[in-house]
């Protein structure tokens, strides 16, 4: 999972720390073209970052769950953006981008997470400490 959407929504609109990390978001969104095809992910991202805390105030809050399930073919059950499997969150606490407030209220959204920090990593855990990463893996497939 690359980020739980709400979390991530209310950091980058009341955390100055996680706004000024995810500006690099807002440049590949206002981007003019000819562009790489990769920034349409943030084109397409309902969630736009603010240029600062301050200016989220002025901005209309997104109404994520209309936005994720907008033309699909047959309306889901609910629209809620609970993810209610068990699920495995591998966390670098040094992830520049990714700031560990993101696990902050992380139960809300996802009960049955097993978070797995990893003190030293930054954005990409498996690449700086894959016999760790695996060794995760690996246990929590065993306890499904």
């Amino acid at each position: 999972m690359r980020r739980i959407p709400a979390i991530h929504l209310r950091e980058v609109r009341h955390n100055p720390a996680q706004n000024l990390a995810s500006q690099y978001e807002w440049a590949y969104g206002s981007a003019a073209a000819p562009y790489p095809a990769w920034y349409n992910y943030y084109r397409a991202d309902p969630i736009k970052v603010p240029p600062s805390v301050s200016a989220a105030a002025r901005l209309e809050v997104p109404d994520l769950a209309s936005h994720f399930f907008a033309g699909v073919a047959e309306p889901p059950a609910t629209t809620s953006l609970l993810v209610d499997v068990p699920t495995l969150v591998l966390w670098g606490m040094q992830d520049p981008a990714l700031l560990p407030g993101q696990l902050d209220g992380l139960d809300d959204y996802v009960p049955n997470a097993v978070i797995v920090r990893i003190a030293d990593a930054g954005h990409y855990p498996m690449r700086s400490h894959p016999a760790l990463v695996n060794r995760a893996i690996r246990e929590f497939i065993e306890r499904a």
